[in-house]
């Protein structure tokens, strides 16, 4: 059994959900889905599914500590499985998944080619991760088991150029996701599904070089999450659903002396890298959620990097400014940049809608 996380309404405090707003009330549904104990969720596709509410404590001062509820539904099937759809050119039959060795962390994935094909894999460099296809075509590959890792890494001589989209990420054991998809250029959809990622210590480049990426869904477990510098650099995003629901307990200052951008904490986290690229943004909408959801956790992480969250604009003058203004204190003074840019390639502070 896996977990699929359900966000909580930000506009409820913690695990204190409201009244039963009635059974004739356009609310009640969000009500049932957010408050305690099992209960039955149907999802957009018919699905049926026992919803589950978990409480866990976050915060370091045990006179502040706060109480986060995070809800779950049981997945099943498919939806455990790691989805990625190729486009195989009939010049280049091969296609082969890169991993990264990671400290002798377990491999023990079944690989469903989506061509009738399976092969196993018990390392991160076996033969089982590459296959041969009888004709080019589209195929969707599906990876069961424990697959921790996968690391395309921009290598001109792998194969991210046939990934064309992510459409689960799943609940292998992921335990890295830097540098995943960095270079997948022909990558037109990216959603993190129904996943486990709770075990995920970076996101490091996850998706930088996307340059045809323009929303990410990336309702991701990153409790667990220290490092995320140029996640999203060179990709002309739009949005970012799903970015308003990160656990962010996890992140992890700058460390003194550490001039690698690469691997500093959150460092240009949205940029465009020099490309003639117009840099990414986050939806007014979405980016208010997340100011103030990640506010809501009362973060102190001075010196966290670079932050810069491309030509994102929030609504000023309400809870969203207020929120901004707590991150950028939490962050370490002027280290928060987003929308308000003289030009694509320069930052500077106050993204206001």
């Amino acid at each position: 059994m896996g977990w699929l996380l359900i966000p909580n309404n930000r506009l409820w405090e913690y695990d204190n959900a409201p009244a039963d707003p009635g059974a004739n009330s356009p609310y009640r549904p969000l009500w049932l889905k957010q408050t305690a104990g099992v209960r039955i969720h149907t999802d957009p596709a018919g699905k049926e599914h026992k919803v589950y509410t978990k409480v866990r404590k976050v915060g370091s001062d045990v006179d502040t500590m706060g109480e986060i509820a995070k809800t779950y539904w049981d997945v099943k099937g498919d939806d455990l499985k790691f989805q990625m759809e190729v486009l195989i050119p009939s010049d280049g039959l091969t296609f082969t998944i890169p991993c990264q060795e990671d400290g002798g962390v377990v491999f023990d994935a079944i690989i469903d080619w989506g061509d009738g094909a399976t092969t196993t894999s018990d390392t991160y460099n076996g033969n089982g991760l590459a296959h041969t296809y009888s004709a080019g075509g589209t195929y969707t590959i599906k990876i069961d088991g424990t697959f921790p890792n996968i690391y395309f890494n921009n290598i001109e001589a792998g194969d991210k150029d046939k990934v064309k989209k992510i459409l689960n990420l799943g609940h292998v054991g992921w335990t890295k996701l830097n540098n995943a998809f960095h270079g997948c250029v022909n990558l037109t959809e990216f959603s993190a599904g129904a996943s486990d990622t709770s075990s995920v210590t970076t996101l490091v480049a996850m998706l930088s070089g996307c340059i045809v990426l323009t929303t990410a869904e990336v309702r991701l477990d990153t409790s667990s999450v220290t490092t995320l510098a140029s996640m999203f650099s060179n990709v002309p995003l739009t949005d970012l659903p799903g970015i308003d629901t990160w656990d962010i307990s996890s992140f992890t200052p700058k460390q003194p002396g550490n001039t690698n951008i690469w691997t500093d904490n959150m460092s240009l986290f949205m940029t465009n890298g020099g490309y003639n690229l117009n840099v990414g943004r986050i939806a007014t909408e979405t980016y208010d959620a997340m100011l103030i959801a990640w506010a809501a956790q009362a973060p102190n992480i001075p010196s966290i990097g670079d932050v810069k969250f491309g030509l994102s604009e929030f609504t000023a003058g309400g809870e969203a400014a207020d929120a901004r203004a707590v991150l950028v204190n939490a962050f370490g003074g002027d280290t928060l940049t987003d929308g308000d840019s003289a030009s694509n390639s320069t930052f500077k502070d106050g993204g206001e809608a």
